[in-house]
């Protein structure tokens, strides 16, 4: 996937799921972790900063932000998600409703 979709992808979790987030520890420890990439990824995403012109390290921001988020939900950060639904979908976790199994690295 382009560093552009997993933005689009992780703007989302950001918006819409931020305050459910903050009420589950791995997750409120997720938003804490990356409380630069999350918003960036939204920047990115919603053309906020200019989508030709992202610096190596912010895309890296969102790309440890996406490979993260991957890790948690037990799937394939190479895989092609259409949205959040779809990686949501692809896990055989509850995600942010229940029980989250962090993959041991």
């Amino acid at each position: 996937m382009k560093t552009l979709d997993k933005a689009y992808i992780l703007a989302f979790l950001w918006v819409d799921y931020k305050e459910d987030m903050q009420n589950d520890p791995t997750w409120s420890e997720y938003l804490q972790y990356y409380d630069i990439s999350l918003p960036l990824a939204y920047m990115f995403a919603f053309d906020v900063v200019d989508q030709n012109n992202i610096s190596d390290l912010a895309a890296t921001y969102i790309e440890e932000a996406w490979e993260s988020l991957c890790s948690m939900l037990l799937i394939d950060s190479d895989a092609e998600y259409a949205d959040l639904g779809a990686c949501f979908e692809a896990s055989p976790n509850d995600p942010l409703y229940g029980q989250i199994q962090v993959k041991e690295v």
